[in-house]
Order: structure tokens, then C-alpha cells, then sequence
């Protein structure tokens, strides 16, 4: 057996997951809404969309792959929470914060902390040794290293898993419905 010895910087002590791209489907609700990918939209045409939109962030559907992440990581014995960005309050955006809130509750954890911040380079100011990032979006993860954290660029469940695995985070995979 192979021991590897990370420096003290890169031993996980808390994982923060991003809510868009990794539990919540933004990008498929905005895609119907927009009637066109968001990636690749001007994000004035977009939000102008979007903005309109009752309760847009509190009604989107979990990701496919959602609950085997979020199960696979309940018993690794590392703090957790959902660290995520908010678009400019503008129109029925203005529910944002408490809509993010209400969809971890009823998704993942009504007792899992959450922390908004105002855009995606903001969420470097939550870095530090040990602290670990999962995110969809390279930019953000690219901040979050360059401000002392371990980032996971997210591209699926199984993917993320093996790469916390690598890091010695326990992971817990099960098949039955907690």
C-alpha cells in the first residue's frame, strides 16, 4: 500500500458545494426558458429573461446525480456546506437568497448551512487550507486555489467522488434512498 503524505494546505477540513451546476439544474431550466443554451447567451439577454421568472432558483429541478453526491459525503466527518452565487436582485430575483435557501432545504439538508454571496469570484473570500470547492465553473475554481483552497472542477457525481477519494475524504456510496 501506498501512503501519500499531503502538505497540511492540501488535507481536506470542510467542503463547500456550489448549488448551480452540481445539485441544482440552472443551466436546463434557463435553456427551456431562453429556448437556447445560457452558456453562449449574453448574460443581458439572458437575465432579461430571467429575471421574470417566479421563484426561478427555488423551483429547479435536482441534477440527475445530485443525491449521490450529497449522500456519498454525510458520513465523511468534514463540516459541509452549500456556498453559492446569487445574479444581480433585479426584478423577481429579489427572492434569490431565500429561494437558494428553501431549495437546499427541501433537496438536501434542511439543517445544511448556506452561504450566498453576491457573484462567483466572491466565494475565493471562503478559501483557505484544507477548504475544499466543488464548482462547475473553472473560473471559480481557479479563484478558490489561488486563494489557498482545494477546488474540484464538477462534471459529475462520480467524478467529484473519486477525486475527494484521492484526497482521503471517506466516502459512502449507497444504493437505497436515505
Amino acid at each position: 500500500m501506498t501512503i501519500i503524505s499531503l502538505p497540511e494546505r492540501h488535507i481536506p477540513a470542510s467542503i463547500h458545494h456550489d448549488l448551480d451546476g452540481v445539485h441544482a439544474d440552472f443551466y436546463g431550466r434557463a435553456a427551456k426558458l431562453l429556448g437556447k443554451p445560457y452558456k453562449g447567451t449574453p448574460p443581458a439577454e439572458a437575465w432579461a429573461v430571467l429575471e421574470r421568472v417566479p421563484h426561478l432558483f427555488r423551483d429547479l429541478e435536482p441534477l440527475s446525480d445530485s443525491q449521490t453526491l450529497w449522500r456519498a459525503l454525510q458520513g465523511c466527518g468534514l463540516p459541509q456546506e452549500v456556498l453559492t452565487a446569487m445574479p444581480q436582485p433585479t426584478g423577481l430575483l429579489t427572492t434569490v437568497d431565500a429561494d437558494k435557501r428553501g431549495w437546499v432545504a427541501r433537496h438536501l439538508s434542511p439543517t445544511a448551512p448556506v452561504t450566498t454571496v453576491a457573484n462567483g469570484p466572491a466565494k475565493a473570500l471562503y478559501a483557505g487550507p484544507g477548504r475544499v470547492l466543488i464548482d462547475d465553473i473553472q473560473r471559480n475554481i481557479d479563484m478558490w486555489i489561488a486563494a489557498g483552497g482545494i477546488g474540484i472542477l464538477h462534471v459529475s457525481a462520480e467524478d467529484t467522488l473519486a477525486q475527494l477519494a484521492a484526497l482521503g475524504v471517506r466516502v459512502t456510496l449507497t444504493t437505497a434512498a436515505a
